[in-house]
């Protein structure tokens, strides 16, 4: 099952992802996520698993970020109760 079926339409309207900044580069690590506060309240769990898969991450800025859609895959996935069943 694609990212796209599990979240359904309103992936084409913008969405937030977790995203990480270190220098120039960014990357979405969780996501998408229809509201602001739903992504937000992710950003101390990823910032755990981001640490766990790079020693250098605590040098790198984590937030959350508005995307013109959904349609982008996350290093860590949707973190909807979908994707943690599966």
């Amino acid at each position: 099952m694609t990212t796209k079926n599990r979240i359904g339409n309103w992936a084409d309207d913008p969405c937030f992802y977790v995203t990480v900044i270190d220098a120039k580069r960014v990357g979405l690590l969780a996501g998408p996520f229809t509201t602001k506060e739903d992504a937000e309240s992710h950003v101390e769990e990823v910032r755990s698993l981001a640490s766990k898969r790079d020693p250098w991450s605590h040098f790198y800025a984590f937030g959350v970020s508005l995307w013109p859609n959904g349609h982008r895959a996350a290093l860590f996935g949707d973190f909807s109760p979908l994707a943690v069943q599966s």
